[in-house]
């Protein structure tokens, strides 16, 4: 792997006109490309379609401010709901926001 780029640097150190025009086509090229990136704020559309996941929607959709930030909490892939495990992970994750956030009204 080590000779194959330093054939690639020989062949253009020899032809600097070649790799002169080959990092501004790149470049350009580049350019291009990163201006055609277009950003989703919309983070419903990034939410997971389908009947295990519509309860989620249903709660983001009602929250439809974006200053608002949705905790959902369920088990892992596979597993069988465990209620007083997800109370209590619950409890846990409310107790360290109010250590680290203070004592912010949740609606």
């Amino acid at each position: 792997m080590t000779n194959f780029f330093l054939r690639i640097y020989d062949f253009l150190a020899k032809r600097r006109w070649l790799a002169v025009s080959l990092a501004v086509v790149l470049s350009a090229l580049f350019a291009f490309l990163a201006s055609r990136v277009r950003y989703e704020e919309d983070i419903a559309k990034f939410l997971p379609n389908g009947g295990d996941h519509r309860k989620s929607q249903e709660v983001y959709q009602q929250f439809a401010a974006q200053s608002r930030i949705v905790v959902v909490f369920s088990p892992a892939a596979g597993d069988s709901l465990d209620t007083e495990a997800a109370e209590e992970a619950m409890q846990r994750f409310g107790e360290i926001r109010v250590q680290l956030m203070g004592d912010i009204q949740l609606e």
